[in-house]
C-alpha cells in the first residue's frame, strides 16, 4: 500500500478571468473547488492507477466534514485527526489572455504538540502496512523544518519518499528515506545554488546521496526528470520520446564527455571512475577554487578598511571606533578564510579516496 501524508491539505479554488489586472475589480468567469495537498494528490493518482492507497493527515475543523465528503466521493482511504481551525483555501487565478496561473497560499491550521504526537503515533501505525509512505506538500505552522526527517525516522524501515525543497529536504534527508524527489527549482534551494548544466544537477543529487538517500529523481519540468541512484550512473527520463535525439545530441555535443546510452525510453550515462591522475588533477582545481574564493574574501576586507579610512578622514568614525571596526573586519576574515580552508581540504579528501 501508499500511504500519502498530508499535514497541510487545502480546497484548491480555481477561477478563470479574461485578463487579469492588478488593483482593478476582475469579472470570474468559472469558478472549480477540488480538494489539494500534495499529499491527497499522490494518494488520489495511486488510487486511480489501480493501486491500494490511503491518505493520513491533519485538517482544521472548520471545512473538514466537506473534505472528508470530497475524499468518500473519490474512493480514497482515509484517516485524519482534526485541530482546532480551518482547512486553507487556496486560490488560483487562471488568466485567459496567456498570462498564466497567479496562485495565493494561505497557510493553513497550525498544529500544537499534542497534534503533532497524536499525528506521529497515527503514522507509525499506518506505516507498518504501507509497503511506501510519501512526505511531500507545505508543513502548516507550528511544524519545524526537521517534521519530515523526523517522521521517516519514527516510521523505521518503511520506505519513505521525501518530496520537499529548502531546509526542509535538507533536514530530510538526514534520516535516511528511500527516495528523494525535489524539483529543480527545490534543489537550487536547498543547496542555495543555481543548477545550469547536467554535471551539476547530477553533483547536486549525489550530495544528497551521500547524505544517506538511496535514490534521487530530480525533475525538471517539460524536460522530464534525472534519477541518480549510484555515483557513477545518471539516468534521464523525458516526458516526450521525441526529445531523446535532441538531448542526446546536446550531451555528445557538450563537455561531459560521456556517451549516452538511448534504449527508446530513457538516456542512461556511465560515468567511469576517475584515474589517479584525474584525481589530482580535480584536487588541484577544488585548490585554485579555494585560492578564488580567499582572494574575493581579502578583496572585501580591504574594501571594508579602507572604507573605515574614509569615514575616520571625514569625521565620521574616532579613532578606537576605527580601529574596533578594523578588527571585527579581520575577525570575520579570518573565519571564513579558515572555512574555505576546511572546504577545502574536505572536498580534496572525498575526490582522492578511491
Amino acid at each position: 500500500m501508499i500511504t500519502g501524508v498530508c499535514l497541510n491539505p487545502s480546497f484548491d479554488k480555481t477561477v478563470e478571468v479574461d485578463a487579469l489586472a492588478l488593483g482593478e475589480v476582475n469579472r470570474i468567469r468559472s469558478v472549480r473547488v477540488d480538494m489539494g495537498g500534495k499529499g491527497v494528490n499522490v494518494a488520489v493518482v495511486a488510487r486511480r492507477l489501480g493501486l491500494d492507497a490511503l491518505c493520513i493527515g491533519c485538517m482544521g475543523e472548520q471545512g473538514a466534514q466537506h473534505f472528508t465528503r470530497l475524499m468518500d466521493a473519490e474512493g480514497l482511504p482515509h484517516r485524519f485527526l482534526t485541530v482546532p481551525g480551518a482547512v486553507r483555501t487556496n486560490l488560483k487565478v487562471v488568466s485567459r489572455d496567456g498570462k498564466g496561473v497567479t496562485e495565493l497560499n494561505e497557510p493553513g491550521a497550525p498544529l500544537s504538540g499534542k497534534a503533532m504526537e497524536d499525528f506521529f503515533a497515527l503514522a507509525k501505525e499506518e506505516a507498518a502496512r504501507s509497503e511506501y509512505v510519501v512526505l511531500t506538500g507545505s508543513l502548516p505552522p507550528g511544524c519545524p523544518d526537521n517534521t519530515y526527517g523526523e517522521l521517516i525516522r519514527a516510521m523505521g524501515g518503511t520506505r519513505c519518499i521525501l518530496d520537499a525543497g529548502g531546509p526542509v529536504l535538507r533536514l530530510g534527508v538526514e534520516a535516511g528515506p528511500f527516495l528523494l524527489k525535489p524539483n529543480l527549482a527545490e534543489l537550487e534551494q536547498a543547496l542555495g545554488a543555481q543548477l545550469r548544466t547536467l554535471r551539476a544537477i547530477r553533483d547536486a543529487a549525489l550530495i544528497f546521496l551521500r547524505k544517506r538517500a538511496s535514490h534521487v529523481v530530480v525533475s525538471m519540468g517539460a524536460m522530464g526528470a534525472m534519477y541518480v541512484s549510484e555515483a557513477r550512473t545518471l539516468t534521464i527520463t523525458p516526458w516526450d520520446r521525441t526529445l531523446l535525439r535532441p538531448i542526446s545530441k546536446a550531451i555528445m555535443a557538450s563537455d561531459v564527455g560521456i556517451t549516452p546510452i538511448d534504449d527508446g525510453s530513457t538516456i542512461r550515462l556511465n560515468f567511469p571512475a576517475p584515474t589517479e591522475e584525474r584525481r589530482k588533477q580535480l584536487a588541484k582545481e577544488v585548490s585554485k577554487l579555494g585560492e578564488d574564493a580567499k582572494v574575493a574574501v581579502r578583496n572585501i576586507r580591504r574594501e571594508a578598511m579602507d572604507k573605515a579610512k574614509a569615514m575616520k578622514k571625514a569625521g565620521e568614525l574616532t579613532e578606537d571606533s576605527q580601529k574596533t571596526m578594523e578588527e571585527d573586519v579581520q575577525k570575520l576574515t579570518d573565519k571564513y578564510i579558515k572555512n574555505i580552508d576546511a572546504a577545502v581540504e574536505e572536498k580534496q579528501k572525498e575526490i582522492m579516496s578511491v
